[in-house]
């Protein structure tokens, strides 16, 4: 069932991996800088929603600090 799809998925990933493991000789510079972007525009997108969520609760109780200026 469900367990055996699982394990032969990561028989397939652990294979594959190792099959590959000396054809990406560059990602590891380059995928620094990715892992950073990829953190920041997560991180930014959580604020932002925080920012939204907690907007509605404020506005419903009177006090509107996001459109004060």
């Amino acid at each position: 069932g469900h367990s055996t799809i699982v394990v032969l998925a990561s028989l397939g990933i652990a294979v594959t991996a190792t099959a590959l493991q000396g054809q990406f000789v560059s990602f590891p510079s380059i995928g620094g800088l990715g892992d950073a972007l990829v953190s920041v525009t997560f991180l930014l997108t959580i604020a932002l929603m925080n920012v939204v969520i907690l907007s509605a609760p404020l506005t419903s109780m009177g006090c509107d600090v996001l459109s004060r200026r």
